[in-house]
């Protein structure tokens, strides 16, 4: 998606001139400019830089003159320049000013270039340099409509009145796709008259989040048999933090159990809870809101994961034994292993161009009779059907290994008015009994007031291939 920004005729003009501006910055730059003059009372200081005057102003005071000259690092670009003094050199040129106090070396002085006042003395908008030096950019959405998105770069609140606010023209299938809070990358594809940027790609990053999780993965069943051999060890330590103890304790009485998964609401909330929705989450936020992500199982994953990393890292005196910090150690490598699980079930549930189906891939683990198991959920939705039809086509496709059953997968679809189930096993014995049972299935469905449509069970697996790549089992072996 290609992002032309609107421009004045004069900063088209400054934009030919763009290439050989010496002020074509990049964050972490560090570059040598003079005072020209200082303010102390506003501390507004006037700076040389490459031949052109910069006004700024400082966060705290400062004890200079002209002629002083100051080492500076680029911190920030936009929606205004910043910089760190990282160094103080005494000007030789003028002895008179030698004996002057200077700024102590240690402290960390900002410098910004006010906002209103971000032109040089060309009048070329520091702005802009930023996309010129093809630099990334974070940008927050803050409005949409049809094919207009109001940009606002990542410093500033959020107001559609806030000077850093831009509005650029985008494709109406791009602008469907965000929503106001989104944070998008931005990335320079064109400098000069008329600058373009785009909504960075992400393909060779997904790529390499896969490369990273794969061969780590495991069921986050597994995370919870380690946590539940753990817990007697975390409980019973005097030596243990309070806080890891609190977190392994509310993970554990947050699991579901095996009746539970039988009651409609409670598995919408587990639904919700899995951890697949747990960015899309933070993304609606407009202020923080821990109640919105106080059950999220991915959320205490990762804060499961810091408090282990703590209590593990060579640098905290802990006092637990070397076999008690081996236990922590497994247990860190669990957690990382069913976190990994949720970012690759992530991974796969992102929309797909090319596809008209969206399709969530979510895993729920659970406690039957003190031990651990998980149901995989597939939830499919035809986006062809989503706005033109009354009855959008649905499925939900569970696969579950109930004792002494085998793996077990049914698909109930909701397709013209009524509900389509079908059951696989790779048992016979399995499948018949399944068989035998539909009709009780059907006079359920039916006297909860929903309209059946074709049931049926078949011996092996269904014959559509289902998502392939994690199916809980490592796919390669380290100790190879």
């Amino acid at each position: 998606m290609e992002i032309k920004l609107p421009l004045n005729a004069q900063s088209q003009m400054a934009l030919a001139r763009i290439k050989d501006s010496p002020l074509a910055l990049k964050v972490g730059q560090i570059i040598d400019v003079k005072v020209l003059q200082i303010k102390q009372d506003t501390r507004t200081l006037t700076l040389e830089l490459a031949n052109q005057t910069l006004r700024v102003q400082s966060d705290q005071p400062l004890t200079l003159a002209g002629g002083d000259t100051l080492k500076l690092e680029v911190m920030r670009l936009i929606p205004s320049l910043e910089f760190k003094v990282v160094n103080q050199v005494q000007d030789t040129t003028h002895p008179l000013q030698s004996s002057s106090p200077k700024q102590p070396q240690s402290e960390s002085i900002l410098l910004k270039v006010p906002v209103p006042n971000i032109e040089n003395s060309k009048g070329l908008p520091l702005q802009l340099i930023a996309f010129a030096a093809k630099e990334p950019l974070t940008a927050k959405v803050v409005a949409i409509s049809e094919n207009q998105v109001q940009l606002q770069f990542s410093d500033g609140p959020v107001s559609s009145n806030s000077k850093q606010v831009v509005d650029v023209t985008v494709d109406r299938t791009v602008a469907a796709s965000l929503k106001p809070g989104q944070t998008v990358v931005l990335e320079t594809t064109q400098a000069g008259l008329a600058p373009e940027v785009k909504i960075a790609n992400t393909p060779i990053k997904i790529t390499e989040l896969i490369k990273q999780y794969l061969p780590i993965h495991e069921s986050p069943a597994r995370f919870i048999d380690q946590l539940l051999k753990n817990m007697p060890t975390l409980q019973q330590n005097e030596n243990v933090p309070a806080a890891l103890k609190r977190l392994a304790l509310e993970i554990m009485q947050n699991l579901p159990r095996q009746q539970q998964l039988t009651q409609s609401t409670f598995i919408k909330q587990a639904v919700s809870d899995s951890g697949l929705f747990l960015e899309a989450k933070l993304a609606t936020l407009q202020e923080p809101s821990p109640s919105l992500t106080a059950n999220d199982f991915k959320a205490k994953l990762l804060k499961l994961i810091e408090a282990l990393k703590h209590e593990t890292s060579p640098q905290t005196d802990s006092k637990s034994s070397p076999s008690e910090l081996e236990q922590f150690k497994i247990l860190l490598q669990k957690t990382e292993s069913g976190i990994a699980k949720i970012i690759l079930d992530q991974l796969a549930s992102l929309p797909k161009e090319e596809s008209t189906q969206q399709l969530w891939h979510l895993e729920i683990p659970f406690l039957d009779k003190e031990k651990a198991e998980s149901v995989k959920i597939e939830i499919e939705q035809d986006k062809q059907t989503k706005e033109s039809s009354d009855n959008p086509t649905w499925s939900v496709t569970i696969t579950i290994t109930p004792p002494n059953l085998g793996t077990m997968h049914c698909k109930v679809s909701y397709l013209d008015g009524a509900i389509n189930t079908h059951f696989w096993s790779q048992q016979a014995p399995v499948t018949q009994l399944i068989k035998q049972n539909l009709e009780t299935l059907r006079r359920q469905l039916e006297d909860s007031g929903l309209k059946t449509g074709h049931m049926d069970a078949l011996e092996g697996e269904p014959s559509q291939p289902r998502f392939q790549g994690h199916s809980g089992e490592k796919l390669l072996d380290e100790k190879v």
